[in-house]
This record gives structure tokens, C-alpha cells and sequence, in this order.
């Protein structure tokens, strides 16, 4: 059968588009669009339709904001790094309410200079962190391809790892890393670039007030 590549109108995506569809569904940002054919054999997409097309979604996942990328990078992000941010620092003071996260018991981050501090935890940190991510939940992917299971054990084995350093740092990251673990399956069906790209700003975003705070607290010591 003969199969034409075309780019997605509204991501740019590779989309290929055989002889008999009528219309298609972009596998990355789930667009769905109209194919023109032409008398003389050619084949385009027209602008995005309102119809709907079993996906993912109709095998009975739930598709929610954290797997829409077609938001603008830097509305997705920012939403993300709220949602992530809000309810762990909540947790922290919760945590820090109870008696169970103290300074002597929670982690311990800085250390260095301030600006080095500030550079690990808000720069170093993240990207890091999300390279890791993306072979944790490959591997991860053989287990399950159900994305929210993904996600949910990505959170489990990052809580795991920082519960070495501080048993509450895992409470308090399991939620961030279900957020971080969200957006990198969203974004890896558009490209591995833009997982690690746009999973990196949401941590970045995350860690920044916590990443002025330490650095704030090592220019005033």
C-alpha cells in the first residue's frame, strides 16, 4: 500500500497518511486532521476536525492535562511545575509540623558556594535527573506501557532513591516525580528532545524557590 509522509499541521510532527483515510490522528499531539486527495494523486492535511477516533484513550485510560502537549511548552510547564510544587511544599510543612522532617533529619543540600548550591539544585539537578528518568522508565516499560503505571512506579523508585539520603524527602518527592514522570511520557511521543527538554523546566521551576532559599541562607551565614 502506498503510504505518504506528511507533517502534522499542528505540530509539525512526521504523519503517515495511506490511500483510503479520511481523515487521521497525529500519534504525537493527537491532532486530528483532514486528508485532501487530489485528482492527480497528490495527498495533503487540511486544518484540524472535530471527530472523534479511538486512541489510547478509549482503551479506558483516562486522558488528562498532564498528557495534553498541545498546549504552548511554556503554559504546560509552568502549569506542571504548580502543580508538582504546590502540594510538596504543603507536604514539607506538614512533615516539618509533625516533627517528622527536621533539619536534622531532612536532607542535606548546599554546602558549597551559594551560586554552586543554586546552579546544582536549580540547573545540574534537573537535567540529570530527567536523563535518568528516561532509561528508569524504558526499563520500567517492560513492565507495564500503561502511562500512568509508568509513572507511578517511576515516583516509587525516585521516593526509594531519595529516601536513602532522608526517609521524609521520599514523601515529599513522590508526588513532583509522578508529575515529571507525566510529562516525560507525554513529551517522548513527540521527540526524546522535547522529554528531556520540557521535564527539565518543569524541575528547574520546581526547585527554584528552594534553590534562592539555600543559596540566600549561604550568603547570610
Amino acid at each position: 500500500m502506498c503510504v505518504e509522509v506528511l507533517k502534522c499541521k499542528n505540530c509539525g510532527a512526521p504523519l503517515e497518511v495511506g490511500q483510503s483515510p479520511e481523515i487521521v490522528r497525529c500519534g504525537y499531539c493527537n491532532a486530528v486532521l483532514r486528508v485532501s486527495r487530489e485528482p492527480n494523486g497528490a495527498v495533503g492535511l487540511y486544518e484540524e476536525v472535530d471527530r472523534a477516533i479511538p486512541d489510547e484513550a478509549s482503551s479506558g485510560e483516562p486522558s488528562l492535562f498532564f498528557f495534553n502537549i498541545r498546549l504552548a511548552v511554556w503554559k504546560y510547564a509552568l502549569v506542571m511545575a504548580v502543580i508538582s510544587f504546590v502540594p510538596s511544599i504543603l507536604l514539607s510543612f506538614g512533615l516539618g509540623a509533625a516533627g517528622v522532617m527536621t533539619e536534622e533529619s531532612g536532607p542535606e543540600l548546599g554546602g558549597f558556594d551559594p551560586v554552586i548550591d543554586f546552579a546544582m539544585i536549580v540547573w545540574l539537578s534537573p537535567v540529570v535527573e530527567t536523563l535518568l528518568m528516561g532509561v528508569i522508565l524504558k526499563a520500567l516499560s517492560f513492565i507495564s506501557r500503561r502511562r500512568y503505571v509508568l509513572a507511578a512506579m517511576s515516583c516509587g523508585v525516585w521516593a526509594g532513591l531519595h529516601s536513602l539520603f532522608s526517609p521524609a524527602w521520599g514523601l515529599v518527592v513522590f508526588w513532583p516525580f509522578f508529575v515529571f514522570s507525566c510529562s516525560y511520557l507525554a513529551w517522548r511521543r513527540r521527540s526524546w528532545r522535547h522529554a528531556v527538554c520540557v521535564t527539565s523546566l518543569i524541575h528547574m521551576l520546581h526547585n527554584l524557590l528552594p534553590g534562592l532559599a539555600i543559596a540566600v541562607k549561604g550568603f547570610t551565614e
